[in-house]
């Protein structure tokens, strides 16, 4: 990356991002009793990002900046992703006004995977491609406790979704669009040097608007909240062992909205994760 100041914009960003496949072999064969190659081929991609960012202060309180990304690859899928977000610093408060545009090029499996028994190639599937807006507002509660609220929408277009032939064969193709609005409620903070803590609820509504009552498992709504805590264990001499340990319980409420029972299922209740580790300087 390389930044930059012209007399003419804020602060200028310009990156260029690339990647190269050394191999992408895909291979499908028998070795008993009989050895058969039904597939072997190889379509390693290369790509190229572009990207510019322009920050710049409106005045003493209000921040904007405006983001433009270009993606080609040797798969022949050219993307260009804009960005824009709009920032409002206040004493305590922080709004934030932020969109989106993103992509997800098919893989080489979608693309180029034909072994005549079970999958069909579509070299002809297209990104993924995906619209967001999203709306944060932050308060600061003292010196150690933040509060934070979220709405946002996204529009996903042109899913690839796995579908069955004439021949029974699967064959990948652009055929979901799929929409999703939601709300959350987050309080984190330090209440004391050794413990951190988060806890949040969030409320989700998604549909396909391609097949309506088949949309992919998702919680409507969910709780979720983790600490973390430190502790010396030990000292000897000019090294001190600390213990860190983190936990984390995500909680579905047990009420998802009615209309949304055809095809929103909610997680087992009373998932949790736990971690430890220790570290010694």
């Amino acid at each position: 990356n390389y930044r930059v100041r012209p007399l003419f914009a804020g602060n200028i960003t310009v990156g260029v991002e690339g990647k190269i496949d050394l191999q992408n072999l895909q291979e499908d064969f028998d070795v008993s009793p009989v050895p058969i190659r039904y597939l072997s081929t190889s379509n390693a991609d290369r790509s190229l990002g572009l990207i510019l960012q322009d920050e710049r202060k409106l005045s003493k309180r209000w921040k904007l900046d405006l983001g433009l990304r270009f993606d080609i690859s040797a798969y022949e899928h050219h993307f260009i992703s804009p960005r824009a977000a709009l920032l409002y610093q206040h004493s305590e408060w922080a709004v934030k006004f932020l969109y989106g545009r993103s992509f997800r090029n098919p893989g080489a499996f979608q693309l180029f995977y034909s072994d005549g028994d079970a999958s069909q190639a579509n070299p002809d599937a297209r990104p993924e491609t995906a619209d967001t807006v999203e709306v944060d507002v932050e308060r600061k509660l003292g010196k150690r406790m933040n509060v934070r609220a979220s709405a946002y929408g996204y529009r996903l277009h042109n899913f690839l979704i796995s579908v069955p032939l004439p021949d029974g064969l699967l064959q990948y193709q652009n055929d979901a669009a799929i929409q999703a609005e939601g709300v959350e409620l987050e309080v984190n903070g330090r209440p004391t040097n050794w413990l951190e803590a988060t806890a949040s609820y969030a409320v989700q509504w998604s549909r396909d608007d391609t097949f309506p009552g088949k949309l992919a498992p998702a919680p409507g709504q969910a709780a979720l909240r983790c600490a973390s805590w430190a502790e010396i264990r030990s000292q000897q001499r000019n090294a001190a062992c600390i213990l860190t340990r983190n936990a984390c319980g995500i909680y579905p409420a047990a009420a998802v909205p009615r209309r949304f029972h055809s095809h929103l299922e909610t997680p087992a209740a009373g998932f949790r994760r736990s971690t430890r580790f220790a570290q010694c300087v």
